[in-house]
């Protein structure tokens, strides 16, 4: 796993440098998310990303894309867009992964190791590895920053 992760990261500084080496970036990842998929403490991650705000009362609120027209739902809907990156980030930490080409890379790489790690059925809410520091739904949108902030300052990337 160690090697992977040291080949992805080389693979994306040689990227930054060279733009014909991104196929060497493209397929380091598909090796790492291969590798990463198998996981338990992954699938558990891919389980908390999918849902973040499970065991939290939504009150019937749902939103879709751009189309929130209520306050409320504009502030679930930003919520969920921070703790999406805190996990994310948390998540790249822990890996020790150094960074994502761009903004769109970041996005395909979850998504893909979303897609390819098959989550167990039933999970308890306890077995989620990333709850500390949480962001909630009743918290407003400057603690939910203030807690991003807190992420990346523990070494992850900005």
């Amino acid at each position: 796993m160690k090697k992977l992760i040291l080949n992805y990261n080389q693979a994306l500084n040689e990227s930054q440098k060279d733009p014909n080496a991104f196929i060497y970036l493209n397929e380091a990842k598909e090796k790492l998310i291969k590798a990463l998929s198998r996981k338990q403490l992954v699938k558990a991650f891919v389980k908390q990303l999918r849902n973040p705000f499970r065991g939290e009362e939504l009150n019937g609120t749902f939103f879709i894309l751009d189309e929130t027209f209520y306050p409320k739902e504009r502030k679930i809907k930003r919520l969920y867009e921070l703790e999406i990156k805190r996990l994310r980030l948390i998540f790249a930490r822990d890996f020790k992964i150094q960074g994502f080409f761009n903004e769109s890379d970041e996005e395909r790489f979850f998504d893909a190791l979303s897609f390819k790690t098959i989550t167990p059925y039933f999970l308890d809410l306890k077995e989620y590895p990333y709850l500390e520091n949480k962001i909630m739904l009743k918290d407003s949108i400057t603690t939910a920053k203030q807690k991003l902030k807190e992420a990346q300052s523990q070494g992850g990337r900005s």
